[in-house]
């Protein structure tokens, strides 16, 4: 049964200059994200709104309180609700830090808009639209009208749009039918998402927790854990780790069979070996230590049956055996 669900705000905290914008009366204009629906007191969805993942993947401070600098991955007992006039709760941590998907949905409108620079709008099969504003840099994997899950890496958190000066922060906003006025308090989601903000997923990271955002948009650009599998321990380890002249992660192979993402030193895209191509390449041709060195591309249908190329030369497979060819 349709639920209409009206503004529900609850105004909590002191606001502070750390965080978006410093005036009080102008705070909800000024994070109104471009093309927001105007006047409407309330908007139909269909079920309550849900976080079942913290968009934080990381350490952060979640509310503004004494801590607000100290950033950890445990809830913080004196952190209260920052949401109050600009519908929206601001999220600190160290700029690069990976935001994830909250909720499962598609991705609607661009990626940037004068208030909150670079942005992500997701709507969930409810109607409710899940706002991440102020990114430093967007996943290059996403497009309008994408479907992502909950979990799928977004991005970094930073300080674009009216958050330039300001402390690194994400701005995330819950509101109903693209209506950002009719926003709902997603601070009481967050706290009891915020479990999973230092999530011990090793996709894209390595031994000492640091992220490799090319590592985690080469694994979510092709199909994630139902296609890629999850990381494994392919005699190095399961982290994200060095391999020749760049770094690699090995993934136990979903419906794409075993597969390695790798980044060349120096480069800003991972590309996937996998499959068949991923067997000669790894076991027979000796990897990353061949004359084949890294690849500049992902596996296509060629004439004479799969190919992937690489620095020094390409691989082939027939449905049967496999050949490689120097340039």
């Amino acid at each position: 049964m349709n639920s209409k669900l009206g503004m529900a705000a609850i105004a909590v905290g002191a606001l502070l200059t750390t965080g978006c914008g410093t005036e009080e009366d102008a705070l909800t204009e000024a994070h109104r994200p471009e093309g927001s629906e105007l006047g409407q007191a309330e908007q139909l969805t269909t079920c309550p709104a849900a976080l079942p993942v913290y968009p934080v993947n990381g350490r952060h401070n979640n509310g503004y309180d004494a801590t607000w600098a100290n950033w950890q991955c445990t809830p913080s007992a004196s952190s209260v609700s920052n949401t109050d006039s600009h519908l929206g709760n601001d999220i600190f941590g160290a700029k690069g830090t990976p935001i994830v998907a909250g909720q499962a949905g598609h991705i609607r409108l661009g990626f940037t808009d004068p208030t909150g620079g670079k942005v992500v709008y997701i709507q969930d099969g409810c109607g409710w639209w899940y706002y991440y504003a102020h990114l430093d840099t967007v996943s290059t994997a996403l497009a309008v009208g994408q479907f992502v899950s909950a979990g799928t890496y977004l991005g970094t958190l930073g300080q674009t749009g009216n958050a330039s000066g300001t402390a690194p922060h994400l701005h995330f906003s819950i509101y109903p039918d693209g209506n950002y006025n009719a926003g709902i308090d997603p601070y009481p989601l967050l706290r009891a998402a915020e479990g999973t903000a230092c999530s011990t997923s090793r996709v894209g990271r390595d031994s000492g927790g640091g992220f490799y955002g090319a590592i985690s948009t080469c694994h979510s650009r092709n199909g994630g854990a139902a296609a890629a599998g999850t990381p494994f321990d392919n005699g190095g380890t399961p982290h994200v780790h060095r391999w020749g002249a760049g770094v690699v992660q090995d993934n136990n192979g979903g419906t794409l069979g075993p597969n390695t993402c790798m980044l060349k030193d120096g480069a800003g895209t991972a590309w996937m070996v996998r499959g068949s191509i991923w067997t000669a390449y790894v076991y027979q041709l000796g990897g990353s230590g061949s004359f084949l060195g890294y690849p500049i591309g992902e596996e296509f249908a060629s004439a004479t049956g799969p190919r992937q190329n690489f620095e020094g030369g390409y691989i082939t497979w027939n449905g049967s055996a496999f050949a490689a060819f120097r340039y």
